[in-house]
């Protein structure tokens, strides 16, 4: 199956906000638990040093503690999120330069991409996964490349997306490689 699909500036907006969305929300709540934390020992503490025993003083440090573990992520993340699109607004410029199709290609023995600058034979099994969220299919790579490809219905079509995802889970499982 050979699909040709235009760019649309807006599409990758919305697809570059999802990868960033899906990989920082686990993230995020784990950074949540720090202030959990930090907050619930500087409380015990606060009591314990009320009740005047000096040991209270170890449990406000360690709050301290992890109260600036969870600022000083939060502006990692702040930091990160801005170079992540910042990053995305140079390579839509570099898309919107070029008036290209985006081509997949779903072979029985590998995925085919190409775009204006990017020619790429994927065999189906360096795919991790395949997750179908409402209707976008993220394609996976398991490597330790931090590398998806994502494709919307309203790209191809209601009937073809089907076809797409019916072919792609006959090659890579929701869980992993078949």
């Amino acid at each position: 199956m050979i699909f040709e699909i235009p760019y649309n500036e807006k599409t990758t907006r919305s697809q570059a906000k999802l990868l960033f969305d899906l990989h920082w929300k686990s993230l995020l709540k784990k950074n949540n638990v720090n202030l959990y934390i930090g907050l619930i020992l500087i409380l015990l503490g606060i009591s314990i040093v009320v009740g005047q025993d000096n040991l209270g003083y170890i449990f406000v440090a360690g709050g301290i503690h992890y109260l600036i573990n969870f600022v000083n992520y939060l502006f990692y993340y702040r930091k990160t999120k801005k170079k992540y699109f910042d990053l995305i607004d140079e390579n839509i410029a570099e898309y919107l330069l070029n008036d290209e199709m985006n081509v997949w290609q779903l072979l029985e023995d590998c995925f085919c991409y190409t775009d204006f600058k990017l020619d790429l034979k994927i065999k189906w099994n360096a795919f991790k996964t395949v997750k179908v969220i409402d209707d976008i299919m993220i394609l996976e790579i398991s490597s330790n490349v931090a590398s998806n490809f994502i494709l919307e219905k309203h790209e191809v079509g209601n009937e073809n997306f089907e076809k797409i995802i019916a072919f792609v889970e006959t090659k890579i499982k929701r869980d992993g490689i078949l």
